[in-house]
């Protein structure tokens, strides 16, 4: 029965977070991560390190905000000194957001 509480625990906490896809490079993680909108805001030398997008999976109580906040801390985990946000897309219930991750020369 343990089991079952927890499995069934763990399903809707993953159903509440937006889901992540990174391709690029992993450093040690960054507790500081710069947010950006446009790159000519970008005032340090840097170079991309990969790109990160994000969607709610269909879950409509998933915002672009909390979508922003965990495309934020998963920059950070991958090392990231900067995320700049491309752009996002929302349509009917489906959100997705798409952003380079930076690192500072």
């Amino acid at each position: 029965m343990k089991i079952f509480t927890f499995l069934f625990l763990a399903i809707i906490m993953m159903s509440c977070s937006p889901r992540m896809h990174y391709l690029g490079d992993v450093y040690s993680p960054s507790n500081n991560v710069d947010v950006y909108y446009d790159e000519l805001d970008i005032k340090k030398d840097f170079r991309v390190m990969g790109q990160l997008s994000s969607d709610n999976q269909d879950n409509p109580t998933i915002g672009l905000e909390k979508i922003k906040e965990a495309m934020i801390k998963e920059a950070g985990e991958k090392g990231a000194d900067g995320i700049l946000f491309l752009f996002h897309e929302a349509y009917a219930n489906n959100k997705t957001v798409q952003s380079k991750l930076l690192k500072y020369k």
